[in-house]
């Protein structure tokens, strides 16, 4: 299924063979290791992931030297006092009208980095997200040094698109 942008592109979902989901081909394409379930992830864990099942985090993922990026479809669950280095990206793996991706949990985690969620937030307890402002905080300031910067595939500016 091929979605229509609001300029009235088509934005095309499936790559490769035209069966492969586009999101999944670039992960695979950026070198993802692909897991059934997060179970195998620790603090030793570095890299980019591709969870294809639910997720219960463990106890730590990362590390402040070492982070994570991990992609996951449809749900996560966080509890007690986890702690996550890196981006977490709770992901809707069908891209119909109504979004099956879910963040679930309690307790008193902590995520160093960024998170992402194309779908529903269910916490209790408190959760911190500690991360590093790199916006420019007024007109004309110069992003900082640790910015970078990369296509988004499915974007405006992706180079998947029909025409």
């Amino acid at each position: 299924v091929d979605v229509t942008g609001g300029n009235g592109d088509t934005v095309l979902t499936t790559c490769g063979a035209g069966s492969t989901n586009c999101e999944v081909a670039a992960l695979s394409d950026m070198g993802a290791t692909t897991l059934a379930a997060c179970d195998s992830l620790d603090a030793d864990s570095s890299g980019i992931y591709y969870v294809t099942g639910s997720c219960d985090l463990p106890s730590q993922v990362g590390s402040p030297t070492n982070s994570a990026i991990v992609v996951v479809d449809d749900e996560v669950t966080v509890g007690g006092n986890s702690v996550f280095y890196g981006m977490l990206f709770v992901r809707d793996s069908d891209p119909g009208p109504t979004s099956t991706a879910e963040l679930t949990g309690n307790g008193n985690p902590k995520i160093f980095g960024s998170l992402v969620v194309q779908g529903n937030v269910d916490l209790t307890g408190n959760l911190d997200l500690i991360y590093s402002d790199t916006g420019a905080a007024n007109p004309g300031d110069a992003p900082p040094e640790s910015t970078r910067f990369a296509r988004v595939p499915g974007t405006w500016f992706d180079s998947m698109r029909g025409n």
